[in-house]
């Protein structure tokens, strides 16, 4: 009886261990590995962690058996490049400092007040400062040293310089300039140039066209062509003094008006006149030489008299050869020349 027991029990172990396998074979789909557990005789059902892990390997093994070599070896060197340009990027990053981008960087508002309080240094002069994009500055701009400009400056208002050296060809609309203008060089004016003030020029000044102005005030005029004037010749300055000659006789007086250009002589003669030089007129400028001086009888007294002048570059005197009469009045006019 005892015999029998045994029997059966070893008949249901039996059949428990056969629908465990056959339940682990069903769920992982892997019979192989429960017949390489067999074969190496292990003897016992395996594990349901056993299975997984053998079913594991061999998808894994299979997995790999699939893959491209090609491809593999193209991956590795793509990773490889990308690797180098990565480190030879970084190193020359490091070997020149001077080049610094800042690309896409945002202040927030507590750097913006850190700046605004105080004044903030950025790299040194061995350092660039690149900006990619377009700036804006609400405030003022402040450039300690030299500015170079490889584009045009528009500028909406008012440019204030305290100097500005222009190498190229510039262009201005409306130029207003407080103080002096120097130029070195030549100037060419395409329109009408209008001064309200004076103009000093210390050296020549060459006209091709025309000159229109209400008074030209010079030290010399120089015409190398013909002189045309469709207008009265006015002349000016102080006039000259006078020194009394002898011809005048007893009484006689003589007087002048005009200039170192022309005028007009009156002579009074007294008594007992007699022939010689009436006056002597010194001009309040010497000329550089003996000028011309043109004398012209402006009465009848004086037309009839035998008159001549004698003349040097400081004055000139008027004489006659014959005794004057008397008490007569001789008036000239003169002009003089150089």
């Amino acid at each position: 009886m005892a015999k029998e027991d045994k029997q059966s029990k070893d008949k249901e172990l039996a059949t428990d261990s056969s629908l465990e396998n056959q339940s682990l074979s069903s769920a992982y789909e892997d019979s192989d590995a429960l017949e390489k557990a067999d074969a190496k005789g292990q003897g016992a059902v395996p594990t349901a962690q056993q299975v997984i892990k053998t079913s594991w390997r061999e998808r894994a093994i299979r997995k790999l058996g699939s893959i491209n070599p090609y491809l593999v070896l193209f991956i590795l060197v793509l990773i490889v490049g990308l690797l180098i340009a990565f480190i030879s990027n970084r190193l020359n990053n490091q070997a020149d400092p001077a080049s610094l981008t800042f690309e896409g960087s945002e202040l927030d508002q507590e750097a913006i007040d850190e700046l605004l309080q105080a004044e903030q240094n950025i790299g040194n002069v061995d350092q660039t400062l690149t900006v990619a994009a377009n700036a804006i500055f609400n405030g003022k701009i402040l450039v300690k040293s030299d500015l170079d400009v490889a584009g045009s400056i528009r500028v909406g208002g008012p440019l204030n310089l305290p100097g500005i050296t222009v190498s190229g060809t510039s262009e201005f609309d409306d130029v207003n300039i407080a103080n002096n203008l120097s130029i070195l060089g030549s100037t060419s004016i395409q329109q009408g140039l209008t001064v309200e003030g004076g103009v000093n020029f210390s050296q020549n000044l060459s006209v091709g066209g025309t000159i229109s102005a209400s008074q030209i005030s010079a030290d010399i005029i120089e015409f190398s062509g013909d002189l045309i004037l469709t207008g009265h010749i006015d002349t000016g300055g102080g006039t000259p003094s006078r020194s009394n000659g002898t011809a005048l006789g007893s009484g006689g007086t003589a007087s002048i008006s005009g200039n170192d250009i022309a005028g007009t002589i009156t002579i009074n003669t007294g008594g007992s006149a007699p022939a010689g030089f009436f006056v002597r007129i010194n001009f309040v400028n010497a000329y550089n030489s003996t000028p011309a001086v043109i004398i012209t009888p402006a009465n009848s007294n004086a037309g009839s008299l035998e008159y001549y002048t004698q003349r040097d570059s400081s004055g000139f005197r008027i004489g006659t050869a014959s005794n004057p009469a008397d008490s007569a009045t001789f008036i000239f006019d003169y002009f003089i020349i150089e």
